[in-house]
């Protein structure tokens, strides 16, 4: 969207996501978004809502 737009980000990224809790389904693993991330050159930022 940033590259759309033309306009670079500058400052810290952070990629909030949800990691899932043990039997869980409902969440994004960490390396199926190594690719956007490591792009942004960010930071994964755990989000758990146990």
């Amino acid at each position: 969207m940033y590259e759309a737009l033309k306009h670079p980000l500058k400052d810290k990224v952070a990629v909030k996501i949800s990691t899932g809790e043990p039997g869980g389904h409902n969440f994004l693993q960490p390396p199926l978004i190594a690719p956007l991330v490591n792009r942004l050159h960010g930071t994964i930022v755990e989000c758990c809502t146990a």
